[in-house]
């Protein structure tokens, strides 16, 4: 396996608590990523290096661009979205409210279940998991996490129970394959996808375990145009790419991050490895000295040329469709 470095200088030199879910949107050549902590959605704008950000008063945990529509849909603490391309007028003392597409009311005793990660199936729909709430202890034996579809058309449906820690999730080119992370049990699972959505043959691709304590908890993923998984490294300070025959031959390692959360294909080649971060604090670490002084930039967003690296450039999904026409409560 090839080792590389990332550049001391991070493209953007911020410190978010939770950074996570960066998209590129290549018509304006701009990175939007949220801070999940924060309740924040940022815009940097690559060419001129403005960064803006919009302010909601509740928590955005991922956002996907919309495919005929300015701005996102996005998964927040009680179900599913659709935001506003920028919201100019908020600010931290006076924040947008959240306007619920799908409300998840769920009545089985999970009320500490948000909405964590999700992604753009190759049919346009969108896919987002819940997960215990920020702060509280989640069991290695408490599997109660939920995998949602919401179509074009409305209505969202379950597709997949009993996953611990559901993170980043990802599709082979010819859509036929899934990946879905599980952080609770340091796993990377593949599944068949049939196009009316179905999951089956469920197969184990990485067991992070076997790469021993430094190497961290798989969290966001991205694949490239070769099917290549590049995994995020939670607690790992690195970013593994996969072969897709599970094959790690390439890391890179942050030398002042910690938490590695979420990477992004993008940039005006496609080739560059967009990188979010969270802070020490994230991993329940905040009080160990030598890590928050070793990894003093952690919560910064990174951008790594790969073009030397072999990559094949590829673009994630848009949501198609306006999702059904009003707001409805979804018994989920």
């Amino acid at each position: 396996m090839r080792t590389i470095y990332a550049p001391k200088e991070p493209l953007l030199d911020i410190r978010c608590e939770l950074g996570e879910s960066p998209v590129w949107e290549k018509e304006t050549e701009t990175l939007h990523f949220v801070d999940i902590a924060r309740c924040e959605v940022h815009h940097y704008h690559l060419p001129s290096k403005a960064h803006s950000v919009d302010y909601y008063a509740e928590a955005i945990s991922c956002i996907r661009l919309r495919k005929d529509r300015p701005g996102f849909i996005a998964a927040a603490p009680l179900g599913f979205c659709f935001l506003p391309a920028r919201s100019p007028s908020s600010s931290p003392t006076s924040r947008t409210p959240i306007a619920y597409h799908i409300l998840a009311s769920n009545t089985s005793a999970t009320t500490e279940q948000i909405f964590n990660d999700g992604e753009i199936d190759p049919q346009g729909r969108f896919l987002a998991a819940t997960k215990i709430l920020r702060g509280l202890p989640i069991p290695r034996e408490k599997r109660e996490a939920t995998l949602f579809r919401v179509g074009g058309e409305g209505g969202a449906e379950k597709v997949l129970e009993g996953m611990g820690l559901p993170n980043g999730i990802g599709w082979t080119s010819d859509g036929s394959t899934v990946y879905i992370t599980d952080s609770l049990l340091s796993v990377i699972s593949r599944y068949t996808y049939s196009s009316n959505g179905t999951l089956s043959n469920k197969s184990l691709f990485v067991d992070t375990r076997t790469e021993g304590p430094s190497g961290g908890i798989p969290d966001g993923l991205v694949l490239d145009g070769d099917d290549n998984v590049y995994s995020a490294k939670f607690r790992g300070s690195r970013v593994t790419r996969y072969t897709p025959a599970g094959v790690a031959d390439l890391e890179i390692v942050f030398q002042e991050a910690y938490n590695i959360t979420c990477v992004e294909l993008g940039g005006k080649e496609g080739t560059t490895l967009f990188v979010t971060t969270a802070a020490v604090a994230e991993s329940g670490e905040g009080g160990k000295k030598e890590l928050l002084e070793k990894y003093w930039r952690s919560g910064a967003v990174w951008a790594i040329e790969l073009g030397g690296e072999g990559v094949k450039p590829r673009e994630r999904g848009r949501f198609v469709g306006d999702g059904g026409a009003g707001a409805e409560e979804a018994k989920l």
